[in-house]
């Protein structure tokens, strides 16, 4: 070969790096090259040669097939910080180790406080060879509440009770897809839920749930910078309860959400959702409405869970924004949303501070919906959409109708949601504005 085209000492090699200007400090060689590389008299076939794997071909030619060995790495471990209106401000620890190939994922997650009766951790596999996705999973979460203070029937100052509520099981999932855009999940979880009153009075209850559910999803939308923009996504599902003895909880619940987007002009899109669910049985689900996601500076119109199975089982139907967390609950709920999105400031260097702010993008927003069926602590309500000023409070529920404006703004590794609402009140009088700080991205 051409021993003046050096880059490993091979002929043909067109980049004529020779083995002494190349830049090796981020690889990391084995003994065997140092030794060559501190001896003088090597030559470049000689140092190239090193780099050619030994014994992997056959007489013929052909690579030598080899079995492969399932060695687990780490991926990452880090802790990460969030927000939830429900339970404050939230950090865990996260561990995930996965082979060279991909094929197996091992997750570790938890908040170790001060033993385990009142930390958070998790553990979770994944096989992930075939086309279907297997994965496994155990946990904990402990979360502590207290109940308001009241005054008895002889109107003695009652104080709250402080409880403790541990929630611990595991389950199995599969998800196969049958192209990129649309999939099919099912789930079947158990677990014991327990309340535990850690103040008098100490009194203990707990439940045993299994719960199995399957739903399907179909998913073409594109991200923008702060939401998708194009395209779009759905996902219908089913799950329930079998009442397991005495104490279990029967139930089953339909739940459907639909999202479509159309981008226009250069950088304005359209959004519309829908979404909605249905729960029956002797202990159905609850749904309560109003707020938006990871609401900052929050307010509750009440706190939405009146017993055990609302703690587990109680879901949050946001954004309808103009109202509190839990205006209205039930154990049905539908729920209309749609934003106009457009670039407000592309960039923007607030004076003296180091900081640059891009890509803020403005929303328009109208929100609407309701809850009704089976309500916590009210009997059974209906829902009126029309007349809304003459609705009877004691057994039907309104239409709830928000708009407003807000921004989104990209703030170090959050994306803090800004947004002024009004709430159309049924008399069809507005309300003076409310204002949302919130994390995260729009649906």
């Amino acid at each position: 070969g051409d021993t003046t085209q050096t880059g490993l000492g091979l002929a043909g090699d067109t980049t004529r790096v020779r083995p002494a200007e190349a830049d090796y400090s981020s690889y990391v060689f084995t003994p065997a090259y140092d030794r060559y590389a501190t001896q003088t008299s090597a030559t470049p076939e000689e140092t190239a040669a090193l780099f050619r794997p030994n014994d992997n071909r056959t007489d013929s030619g052909a690579y030598k097939p080899k079995r492969y060995k399932l060695n687990f790495s780490p991926d990452l471990i880090y802790g990460n910080a969030g927000f939830d209106a429900l339970y404050g401000v939230q950090g865990a620890t996260q561990m995930a180790f996965s082979d060279l190939l991909g094929n197996h994922k091992i997750l570790f997650q938890s908040n170790l406080l001060l033993d385990l009766k009142n930390s958070d951790y998790a553990l979770s596999y994944q096989y992930l060879p075939h086309r279907a996705d297997y994965g496994f999973y155990g946990y904990h979460t402990a979360r502590f509440f207290q109940t308001g203070d009241y005054f008895d029937a002889n109107g003695g100052y009652v104080r709250g009770s402080f409880y403790r509520y541990r929630t611990y099981g595991g389950g199995a999932t599969v998800s196969y897809p049958f192209n990129r855009f649309n999939r099919i999940d099912a789930d079947l979880s158990a677990f014991r839920l327990v309340r535990e009153g850690i103040a008098a009075p100490y009194t203990t209850e707990g439940v045993t749930v299994a719960v199995p559910g399957i739903s399907y999803t179909h998913d073409t939308s594109l991200f923008g910078y702060t939401a998708p923009f194009v395209g779009s996504r759905y996902t219908f599902g089913v799950s329930g309860s079998p009442k397991l003895g005495s104490e279990g909880l029967g139930f089953v619940s339909l739940n459907g959400d639909a999202r479509t987007y159309f981008p226009f002009w250069r950088s304005y899109s359209l959004a519309f959702r829908l979404a909605g669910a249905n729960s029956f049985g002797s202990d159905p689900q609850k749904y309560y409405l109003g707020g938006t996601p990871s609401w900052l500076n929050y307010h509750y119109r009440d706190f939405p869970i009146g017993d055990l199975k609302d703690f587990v089982f109680a879901t949050s139907a946001t954004p309808l924004r103009g109202v509190d967390y839990n205006e209205q609950n039930g154990s049905k709920y539908a729920l209309f949303n749609t934003e106009l999105r457009f670039p407000l400031i592309r960039y923007f260097v607030p004076g003296p501070l180091p900081v640059l702010f891009s890509n803020i993008v403005g929303v328009g927003f109208v929100d609407m919906g309701g809850a009704w069926g089976e309500t916590v602590g009210a009997p059974t309500k209906k829902l009126r959409i029309t007349d809304r000023g003459n609705y009877d409070p004691a057994t039907e529920n309104p239409l709830l109708i928000g708009t407003g404006v807000g921004a989104r703004v990209p703030l170090f590794y959050f994306l803090l949601k800004i947004d002024v609402a009004w709430q159309n009140l049924p008399t069809g009088n507005w309300t003076k504005p409310r204002y949302y700080f919130s994390l995260g991205a729009d649906f």
